[in-house]
């Protein structure tokens, strides 16, 4: 489970300082170079906390591969509004999203979170050639192809390839855009949200295998 308990979650950052704008908690997974790079494919499921609900105005980053100089996202899986709705839009729904600077960005799947199931995704990742496909199903139910492989920006270029691999709650304030979203625009006092994560693991895909 990944909880926000109010301004504790605020993030202090060694090069940026407090990220005053944002409250996140997170799993990283750190400098390890094979988890970004060749074939792979990361599985995570999330499931909503009926007793700390989030606010769906908001947009939350729940699992994202952040470049190495930290100034690109390659792909995400998010629910909540979209940053930089003007005004914010309530949607209850998560989506896998693409390259963060793409424009558009690209929204290659989306479906409505609903409570009390398990969402699971499979991300397929082949580095090489730059494309993503995306797995999904809900319990136990079997992982079903939902978006075949398509192009996607994940290798990056000169020191904004690899990077790290973020999982857990990261709430994005109204108000911001992709440019200053760290430092400005609002967040309510008080928050008490969280979500449940598991099952997060990755396959070596190199052979074309996918845990179903």
């Amino acid at each position: 489970m990944f909880h926000l308990p109010g301004d504790e979650s605020i993030f202090a950052s060694p090069s940026e300082g407090q990220e005053v704008a944002l409250r996140r908690a997170e799993l990283l997974v750190n400098a390890k170079n094979a988890t970004v790079s060749g074939h792979k494919t990361w599985h995570i499921s999330l499931r909503t906390d009926p007793t700390r609900p989030l606010n769906y105005t908001h947009e939350y980053a729940l699992a994202f591969h952040e470049a190495q100089d930290f100034q690109a996202d390659f792909w995400s899986v998010k629910a909540g509004a979209r940053l930089g709705d003007d005004p914010p839009t309530s949607q209850k729904m998560l989506r896998v999203e693409g390259y963060k600077f793409d424009v558009p960005v690209k929204t290659f799947f989306e479906t409505p979170l609903t409570d009390d199931v398990w969402h699971n995704f499979g991300i397929n990742l082949n580095f090489p050639n730059n494309m993503i496909s995306v797995f999904y199903s809900i319990d136990n139910n079997p992982l079903q192809l939902v978006v075949p492989p398509t192009f996607n920006n994940i290798s990056g270029a000169g020191q904004t390839t690899l990077g790290e691999t973020h999982f857990g709650l990261q709430k994005r304030p109204v108000g911001a855009n992709l440019q200053d979203f760290l430092f400005n625009g609002t967040q309510p006092s008080g928050i008490n949200e969280a979500i449940f994560l598991g099952g997060i693991f990755q396959d070596d895909s190199c052979d074309g295998c996918v845990t179903l």
